[in-house]
């Protein structure tokens, strides 16, 4: 029963006319930025800088909104003959494959367009980190969804989450930095950053770059980790971890909660 419930929810999904509109963002965002500027390295940066707010931001809001909003539906649901657990399934997979695909065919397209004749690598390291926080981000957004009935709190949850990850936790990681500064703290700004999914996101694609030169000491001492295949898999363990746990505690919170 599990297919047919993602099939149907996936088709109501689709026709949502923002994602029309969130698909058309990106692919007119990459295609402004190789327009104005030939330099794949920084059409890629850019690109980066603006996938780093605006996808955990619409993912967050839309996990939530989509909880929320679905209460009716899944109380329709929950009266049939359907275990808990498929229809809370079928709802994030549907909801994952709605805003993941969004940003990859909308940026996925101008993207390959313009570097299939050069190195993939980077490309397929921005879009496979774009969709893993993607889903971060939206599991999240689950998560608070399940936790708090009411909706303005959850709402405000999400964007304090949000704000938190995107924005303070840069702010407390250079807050220690500079305390520490006459420190050799690179090793554990560098555990820092991996706890942060965005932080660790932008390492991922800033090192298949090549600009960790940039960095200098500290960008050596990330590329000696998360530079080599043992990193990537750390890295991969990592965004795992970021993604299953919150999807986890969520569904077996929808699956004992009171409707």
């Amino acid at each position: 029963m599990l297919k047919p419930l993602i099939i149907f929810e996936l088709k109501l999904v689709l026709k949502a006319k923002w994602l029309i509109a969130y698909t058309g963002f990106f692919f007119l965002l990459t295609e402004s930025l190789y327009y104005f500027n030939s330099d794949s390295v920084k059409v890629f940066i850019s690109l980066l800088n603006i996938i780093l707010i605006v996808m955990p931001l619409v993912s967050v809001i839309y996990g939530t909104q989509y909880f929320y909003n679905s209460r009716e539906f899944m109380q329709f649901l929950l009266a049939q003959p359907l275990r808990r657990r498929d229809i809370f399934i079928s709802s994030f997979i549907s909801s994952f494959a709605a805003v993941v695909g969004s940003f990859i065919v909308g940026a996925g397209i101008p993207l390959i367009i313009h570097e299939y004749s050069r190195d993939m690598v980077p490309v397929i390291i921005l879009l496979v980190s774009g969709g893993a926080l993607s889903g971060i981000f939206l599991s999240i957004g689950f998560f608070i969804a399940n936790l708090f009935d009411d909706k303005a709190k959850g709402l405000g949850v999400a964007l304090i989450s949000w704000f938190f990850l995107c924005f303070l936790y840069d702010g407390f990681l250079l807050g220690v930095l500079y305390f520490f500064r006459d420190y050799p703290i690179e090793t554990p700004a560098l555990l820092l950053s991996i706890l942060n999914p965005n932080d660790l996101a932008r390492l991922l694609i800033t090192l298949k770059l090549d600009v960790s030169a940039m960095m200098g000491y500290t960008g050596a001492v990330y590329k000696s980790v998360l530079g080599t295949d043992k990193g990537l898999v750390l890295a991969a363990i990592m965004l795992m971890i970021w993604f299953v746990v919150p999807v986890i505690f969520s569904m077996k919170r929808f699956i004992k909660k009171d409707f």
